[in-house]
């Protein structure tokens, strides 16, 4: 047995430098970008339904709206370690939470609120998921940068840990 063999931590390391995901998408990053970017999207929705001024409901969403490219980046930089890949993850965190939170909005407060810009729910639906996704995208391709960034300035014996 060598010195090498010894340490337990040192194997850990070495098994963790050869790996190799073959995975496109990383589920646990997209679902944290995604519960960043939906969830605080939820209470305009929950204040229209009980009652709320629109004119509170309608800042209280303004507000919520800064969730988005957070929610990408997180998603980005948990998933990614480049751009492309932080992209991916972005793009498919915010996506899903936009269609969930639209689905929810429609849910909770009806054609009310979609009846705001005289605009069917279904081109919302559409024009929302797809602006929705292009900010994940970009976030996301900010996180994955970082990301890489950051894993290159760590020392190496942190690196695996």
């Amino acid at each position: 047995m060598t010195s090498d063999d010894a340490d337990p931590l040192d194997r850990v390391r070495r098994a963790k430098a050869r790996q190799h995901s073959d995975r496109w998408l990383d589920g646990g990053a997209v679902a944290a970008g995604a519960l960043v970017a939906v969830v605080p999207q939820v209470g305009p929705a929950l204040a229209f339904a009980v009652g709320v001024p629109e004119s509170v409901a309608t800042a209280f969403a303004a507000a919520t709206l800064l969730t988005v490219p957070l929610g990408a980046y997180v998603a980005g930089y948990l998933g990614g370690t480049g751009g492309g890949s932080g992209a991916r993850h972005g793009l498919a965190g915010v996506g899903g939470a936009t269609l969930v939170a639209a689905f929810t909005v429609l849910h909770l407060a009806g054609e009310t609120v979609v009846s705001f810009g005289d605009v069917p729910a279904s081109v919302a639906l559409v024009a929302v998921t797809a602006l929705g996704s292009a900010v994940g995208a970009l976030g996301g391709s900010v996180g994955g940068r970082r990301k890489r960034r950051d894993l290159r300035h760590q020392p190496s014996e942190r690196r695996f840990s």
